[in-house]
């Protein structure tokens, strides 16, 4: 969106212990493995990729709000079932996780770890997959992004 060319250098091991003993100079990191760098003022968080501030660390603005005026990349992690999965099974595994996901010890863990957790239904999921999939099939195409 702004142009930049950055080399994407794969790592074998996690680049966040390079990152805080400043022998490269930036990257791209989720607040799971970056979170308590951050805290502990190893590293500097520069902005959250999502379209809001993470409600783990609202002090830190978006790429948007930095002035890449769209920028939204937000990862996330749904269940999923193959297709013909009785729709009684899909409503007991959704039913069953939303009950896990709200006790308030398990989404205090997650939340610690920098995950915010979003209980959602099936139908707004399917819709996210059918938004999100097309919206980085383009950024694929269009960077001409190839797997290593």
């Amino acid at each position: 969106m702004t142009g930049i060319e950055i080399t994407h250098i794969p790592y074998k091991d996690p680049y966040i212990n390079d990152l805080v003993a400043g022998r490269i100079d930036m990257g791209f990191a989720n607040t799971v493995t970056s979170l308590q760098q951050v805290r502990a003022g190893n590293i500097r968080a520069i902005a959250i990729s999502s379209i809001r501030r993470a409600a783990v660390a609202p002090e830190v603005p978006t790429v948007d709000e930095s002035g890449v005026k769209g920028f939204n990349v937000t990862p996330w992690f749904g269940l999923m079932a193959p297709v013909g999965t009785p729709s009684e099974v899909v409503a007991k595994v959704h039913r069953q996780s939303t009950e896990v996901l709200s006790d308030a010890a398990i989404k205090n863990q997650f939340n610690e770890r920098g995950f915010e957790i979003i209980n959602s239904n099936p139908e707004k999921f399917a819709e996210l997959l059918k938004t999100e999939i097309p919206r980085l099939a383009e950024v694929i195409k269009s960077r001409r992004i190839k797997a290593d």
